[in-house]
């Protein structure tokens, strides 16, 4: 598999480099160019042209490149190292051109200042994926080099190489934009492409599904469905996540059951709320005093969708069950997060880190700090999504007198607390820092053995993740200590959280999907604050179907934006909330390892490693029914101690290639374990191997290695 350069920044211009001789390459051979000199171009024209440069411009000024060498030859960039002698000041050109040496638009000339001090320079020049056709291939025939005095770079000695290099513009998901439909659900295709002339308000056809009723027993997910990892034998499924099992058997990762947590709903309704006396009063005092111990349902039972939501972070944030201030005039209204999920930032990636650190001189086992960042997901965004139902409740009713939101104040730092399935690492110290608001970042560590650690890391990559509760105390007295879910999971949706969009953003140009993983977009809702059903000013969700497209990670898509009327970006004064709902696909084995191939910082930290068994065809002609391959291998156990076992591979056919399980590589050490063969023929004769050593994780099995064993093949 060849080696391609993606590392191009977002913007129409071409990403050129130019690094000294000391850097490193990957090594490409697209055209057949890879570290062959290219011959400078002699023919009649070039030569006079040459000698006519040195004659006008070349006074004082004495050098010659001597060769240029190709170090790096992929479809999308040439890299080369060009020598020279004689140059000590200047500026050398560099440019692809055409057969008459006119520069090709595309591939922007780069300009290099000499230095006495070296007589080599690398130059990377990398096409604009927006100058070229997508998968059409085509060749550029010349490499030039002009040597001036200034960086103007008109006047100087051009020297003339031939190139002819192949060069594709590939189609990636980067440079791939999908076009998706939105196909309106129930209500929404009724909804009229322009308001009334005279400005009135139009009369909308209303959605049928109260999301309350909907979503109000509906158990929230903490816990995903996931795979099994290194099963060693069947094992009945049991509520724990982790298992460990004998000394002689390597520990297993058990398939885990979905946790659920009843939604804290219960409350009253806002709408329901004693309102204050009508009588005159005096001027009352309005400093807050703390929130009171009963909290009261925002949903208020108006919020209407044609689309039943799994849950209530489907929709915000915020949890919608808010606390009222004592003092019932200050307005002010507390509000808490449904749950905290590790931090993802897309140019930063996921905010957490696995350091296993350094060797330790003495033997013992080096120590494992695992460390990150858990985030509510209550951005400004959410906040104005709160004002705006406060907005719509106080028209129905001013005696709420709804002014304020603020994050429920704590009186000291969160307690993190881990599910009951990881007291068996032995991890109940879990350090938190930065924590004085509900709405600040959490930053989390503990520490643990690379056993456990590296057992922790196949559960994150198995997508069960860690979970367990925050508990915030907060400030006064009266209210109790509120739990809030936490989920450290890397492949999951809560952890990216809803896609949203401003309307402007929805219209004027594409999405792109910043997430490491393909995800299928199911539907596009959009919010206005309008009278519902029952004739209250409430949430109206509008939704479109995004018929399940998928969007690789990178891609972008391009929405039919003129399937939702414009005037819904502003209704009444107020922006429309939009976001996507979607699916992440975590079935992309290669997205899950580049993943944690970033969140891992190691120079100890062995490397899990695949054994492949590759059967040549043999079963044919030797008559075997089947044969089955025992492994073992010290490197079974992470902390490298204690002798594994693996399940047995049975094999059934041949020309295929069998996992048989996967060893820990420690830094710098080959692979190690013995396996053996037990093979079976059509007519039942059976026949073991004794153990054989094996130092390679590819293994080919064929009427050799048979016939090596088994003399009695012929």
């Amino acid at each position: 598999m060849r080696t391609r350069f993606f590392h191009l920044p977002k913007l129409s211009c071409l990403a050129v480099g130019i690094l000294l001789v000391t850097a490193a390459f990957p090594q490409n051979n697209y055209s057949g160019l890879l570290n062959k000199d290219l011959t400078p171009d002699m023919n009649g024209g070039q030569l006079i042209g040459s000698v006519l440069d040195r004659l006008l411009y070349g006074a004082g000024f004495s050098g010659s490149i001597t060769t240029v060498k190709v170090l790096d030859d992929a479809d999308v960039s040439l890299t080369v190292s060009i020598n020279y002698v004689g140059y000590t000041e200047g500026y050398m050109l560099v440019s692809l051109t055409d057969g008459s040496m006119n520069a090709l638009p595309g591939f922007q000339p780069q300009k290099i200042p000499i230095d006495r001090n070296n007589k080599a320079v690398e130059v990377k020049l990398q096409l604009d994926w927006n100058a070229f056709p997508r998968d059409k291939p085509f060749t550029v025939p010349k490499l030039v080099v002009l040597v001036s005095k200034d960086d103007k770079g008109a006047h100087g000695i051009r020297t003339s190489f031939r190139l002819d290099k192949k060069f594709n513009n590939p189609l990636t998901a980067e440079n791939t934009v999908i076009p998706a439909a939105l196909i309106p659900i129930g209500s929404a295709a009724s909804l009229p492409a322009t308001l009334p002339a005279s400005g009135g308000a139009p009369q909308l056809t209303l959605p049928q599904r109260n999301v309350y009723e909907v979503i109000k027993n509906k158990q929230m997910y903490l816990l995903k469905v996931d795979t099994q990892v290194a099963k060693p034998k069947p094992i009945a499924a049991q509520p724990a996540v982790i298992k460990t099992t004998g000394t002689s058997q390597p520990m297993v990762h058990m398939v885990a059951s979905r946790k659920l947590v009843n939604p804290d709903m219960k409350a009253v309704s806002v709408l329901h709320f004693p309102l204050q006396p009508a009588s005159p009063a005096p001027v009352p005092n309005k400093d807050p005093q703390g929130p009171q111990d009963q909290p009261l349902s925002f949903w208020g039972d108006f919020i209407y969708s044609d689309v039943d939501f799994e849950s209530q972070d489907k929709i915000t944030s915020v949890s919608l069950n808010i606390y009222p201030d004592k003092n019932r005039s200050s307005g002010i209204f507390y509000y808490l997060p449904i749950a905290y999920d590790i931090k993802y930032d897309a140019s930063k990636g996921f905010y957490f880190n696995m350091d296993y650190g350094t060797a330790r001189t003495d033997g013992s086992d080096s120590k494992v700090r695992m460390s990150g960042t858990l985030a509510s997901g209550i951005s400004l965004y959410e906040v104005q999504f709160i004002k705006n139902l406060m907005d719509a409740y106080n028209v129905q009713n001013p005696g709420l007198n709804l002014q304020k939101p603020l994050p429920l104040p704590i009186s000291e730092p969160p307690v993190i607390t881990l599910g009951d399935e990881l007291k068996s690492f032995g991890i109940t110290d879990v350090h938190i820092n930065n924590a004085s608001s509900i709405t600040d970042p959490v930053e989390f560590s503990w520490t643990t053995d690379g056993t456990t650690a590296a057992e922790l890391e196949n559960l994150l990559k198995a997508n069960s993740g860690i979970v367990g509760k925050m508990q915030i105390k907060p400030q006064g007295s009266g209210l109790a200590v509120q739990e809030i879910p936490v989920r450290i999971r890397l492949i999951d949706e809560h952890t990216f959280g809803r896609f949203n969009m401003t309307p402007s953003d929805f219209r004027s140009g594409n999405w792109r999907n910043e997430t490491p993983f393909p995800l299928q977009l199911k539907y596009l809702h959009c919010m206005i604050i309008d009278k519902n059903r029952d004739g209250k000013e409430g949430p109206i969700i509008y939704s479109w179907n995004l018929g399940d497209l998928t969007i690789p990670s990178k891609g972008q898509v391009k929405f039919n934006t003129a399937a939702i009327p414009q005037w819904l970006d502003n209704y009444k004064g107020k922006q429309a909330r939009l976001w996507l709902d979607y699916n992440l696909i975590d079935s992309c084995s290669a997205c899950n390892e580049a993943v944690f191939k970033t969140i891992l910082s190691s120079v100890t930290r062995p490397q899990l490693s695949d054994i492949v068994f590759r059967i040549i065809p043999f079963f044919e002609d030797q008559k075997i029914s089947y044969m089955d391959i025992e492994m073992r291998s010290i490197q079974g156990d992470p902390a490298g101690k204690t002798l594994t076992t693996f399940t047995p591979v049975h094999i059934t056919r041949d020309s295929a290639d069998y996992s048989a399980g996967k060893i820990y590589l420690p830094p710098g050490t080959d692979p190690a374990f013995d396996y053996r063969v037990t093979v079976v023929t059509k007519e039942g004769a059976e026949m073991k191997s004794d153990w054989i050593t094996r130092n390679s994780l590819s293994v080919p099995f064929g009427s050799f290695q048979l016939k090596e064993l088994f003399p009695s093949f012929k």
